[in-house]
C-alpha cells in the first residue's frame, strides 16, 4: 500500500502626512448637494440607463414576454389583415425591434461583474476551455436570442469592445430577423388557409424544423460540454475540483444512504476521472505521459466519505490491465499491443527501462499458468487531503486494496492464476505483512530497476497473487465494500 501524503508579511508603520484641505466657499457645498451638480446627475443618469438596459433584457430574455409580443402581434396582424406579407414584416420586425435593442444593452452590461457572474454560470455547463462551434453559437443565437450569443463571444473573447459587442449584436439581431420573417410569412399562409395542404405542410414543417433545429442545439451543446469536460486533464483549478467533487458525492449518496466510505469506479473518459487525474499528479507528475491506448483501458478508484465530518473524495487509485474498456467485466482485446508492450502500465515502465522484455514477462507468467486478461496491475495509490477516521478499523488504503482485489475476483480468476501487479515502498511492505498478505517479487526479481529509484525512491515491484491466503486475509478484513461503477 503506497504512502500516505503529508501536504509572513513584514509589518511596516508609514506615517503619512496629511495634506492640508482648503477651505471652499459656501456656494460650493450647496452645489455638491444640488441636483444639478454635473457629477450628480452624471450618477443618476447611468443608473437610469442602466435600468432600462435590464428591463429591456429582461423583456427579451423571458419567454413568456417575448413570445407573446412578437408572436401575439404577428397574429393579431394576420387576423385584421389576412396578409401574410404584412404579417411576416411584423413578425420580422418585432424580432429585429426586439434582438436590436436587446444587443445594444447587452453590449455596454456583458462586461459589467454582474455579466461577469453570469458567464461564470455558464463556465459551470460548459467547461471554460471549450470553445464552441459556430453552428452550435448559431444554435444558441436561435434558441436564446443575441444576447446568449453575445455572451459566448465575450466569454471566449473577454477584450472585446462595446463597440465591437454592439456591432456583433446588431448583426445577429438582423439575420434572426430574416429568419423568423420567413417563418412568419409561411405560418401566414398555413393559418390564413388552414383547409390547404399546400399550405399548411410548409408552415408545419417551418415551425417544426425551428422546434427540431433548438433541441437538437441543446442536444449538441451538452454532447460538446461532455465530450470536452471527458478530456484528460491533469491541470482542473481548485474551483473546478470543488464543482466536479461536490457532484461526486452527491451521485454516491444518491446511491447508498448509510454514510460511510464507498468506492467508485471511475472510467476515463468520465468527467470525474479529471478530479484522480489532477490529484495524481501533484504526487506523480510522470503520468500526464500516459498515452490515449493506456488511457483506454485504465479505471480510477475513487473512496469517497459521505461521512458528515468529510463529504469529499479521501482516496484515489489508478489500475490499469488487458481487458478494461466499458466496463471492468468486459473483455476487449487490445490492438495497440506488440511485442514491446504487455498492457500494464507499471510492467511496461519497467520494460522501457531494459529490465527485461515483453516476451519474457510472457513467457515467465506463461509458465505460471497465469491468464493476464484476469490480472490487473494498481499504477498509482494514494491519500487525497487530511488522513480520515478509519472505517470499520480500516485505513482508506486497507480498503482500496481490498475493493482492487474484489474487482479482480469479479472477472473470475482460477486460483494462483492471477494477480494484481504493483510497485510498493517499505510502508506498504510493512502493511502487508502486519496483515498476512502474500506477495512475489515481480519477474521473481528483487533488482530491478524502477522508475521511482530515479526519483530516490525506494519501490519494490511485486506480484500479489489470487490466491486462497489472500482471499482470507481480505474476507477477513470485513464485509465487501460497497462499489458503485461510472
Amino acid at each position: 500500500m503506497a504512502p500516505e501524503n503529508s501536504i509572513a508579511t513584514p509589518n511596516t508603520d508609514l506615517a503619512l502626512e496629511k495634506p492640508a484641505v482648503l477651505a471652499e466657499p459656501e456656494n460650493n457645498v450647496e452645489e455638491a448637494n444640488s441636483s444639478t451638480n454635473p457629477k450628480h446627475a452624471s450618477r443618476l443618469h447611468k443608473r437610469l440607463k442602466y435600468a432600462a438596459q435590464s428591463a429591456i433584457l429582461a423583456v427579451e430574455m423571458n419567454p413568456f414576454t417575448n413570445e407573446p409580443i412578437r408572436y401575439g402581434s404577428a397574429y393579431y396582424t394576420l387576423h385584421q389583415t389576412h396578409n401574410p406579407i404584412a404579417t411576416a414584416a411584423v413578425l420580422g420586425g418585432s424580432t429585429l425591434l426586439m434582438e436590436g435593442a436587446s444587443a445594444l444593452a447587452a453590449a455596454d452590461i456583458i462586461g459589467t461583474e454582474k455579466a461577469g457572474k453570469v458567464i461564470g454560470k455558464v463556465n459551470k455547463i460548459i467547461p471554460k476551455n471549450v470553445k464552441l462551434p459556430r453552428f452550435v453559437k448559431t444554435g444558441v443565437s436561435l434558441y436564446a436570442g443575441a444576447p446568449a450569443r453575445m455572451v459566448l463571444e465575450q466569454r471566449d473573447n473577454p477584450e472585446r469592445t462595446i463597440e465591437q459587442n454592439r456591432r456583433f449584436g446588431l448583426y445577429t439581431a438582423s439575420w434572426l430577423a430574416g429568419v423568423l420573417t420567413v417563418e412568419g410569412a409561411l405560418l401566414a399562409e398555413g393559418l390564413d388557409h388552414y383547409t390547404d395542404p399546400k399550405l399548411v405542410g410548409p408552415a408545419v414543417v417551418a415551425v417544426s424544423g425551428l422546434v427540431l433545429a433548438t433541441k437538437w442545439v441543446k442536444t449538441r451543446i451538452k454532447r460538446e460540454s461532455q465530450k470536452e469536460a471527458s478530456k484528460p486533464r491533469y491541470d482542473l483549478s481548485q474551483e473546478e475540483l470543488d464543482t466536479l467533487e461536490k457532484d461526486l458525492v452527491g451521485r454516491v449518496k444518491e446511491e447508498f444512504k448509510e454514510e460511510g466510505i464507498y468506492a467508485a469506479w471511475i472510467k476515463p473518459h468520465d468527467k470525474y476521472a479529471n478530479i484522480l487525474r489532477t490529484h495524481e499528479a501533484k504526487f506523480f507528475p510522470e503520468v500526464q505521459t500516459v498515452t490515449d491506448n493506456e488511457e483506454d483501458h485504465t479505471l480510477f478508484l475513487a473512496l469517497v466519505d459521505t461521512r458528515e465530518m468529510a463529504n469529499r473524495v479521501v482516496h484515489a487509485t489508478t489500475v490499469s490491465g488487458l481487458s478494461f474498456k466499458d466496463d471492468e467485466e468486459k473483455l476487449v482485446d487490445r490492438p495497440d499491443l506488440n511485442q514491446d508492450a504487455t498492457g500494464f502500465i507499471v510492467v511496461d515502465d519497467l520494460i522501457e527501462m531494459g529490465n527485461f522484455s515483453a516476451e519474457e514477462f510472457y513467457e515467465y507468467y506463461g509458465q505460471k499458468g497465469f491468464d493476464l486478461s484476469k490480472c490487473i496491475s494498481v499504477e498509482t495509490n494514494f491519500r487525497i487531503g487530511k488522513k480520515t477516521t478509519r472505517f470499520n478499523g480500516l485505513t482508506t488504503a486497507q480498503i482500496a486494496y481490498k475493493a482492487v482485489f474484489e474487482m479482480m475476483g469479479r472477472r473470475g480468476p482460477e486460483l494462483d492464476k492471477a494477480a494484481v501487479f504493483s510497485s510498493i515502498n517499505r510502508p506498504s511492505i510493512l502493511s502487508f505483512h502486519h496483515v498476512g498478505l502474500e506477495y512475489e517479487p515481480l519477474m521473481g526479481r528483487s533488482d530491478l530497476h524502477t522508475p521511482e529509484s530515479e526519483l530516490g525512491k525506494d519501490y519494490q515491484p511485486v506480484a500479489i497473487p489470487y490466491n486462497t491466503n489472500n482471499i482470507a486475509v481480505f474476507d477477513a478484513q470485513g464485509d465487501s465494500i460497497p462499489q458503485l461503477s461510472l
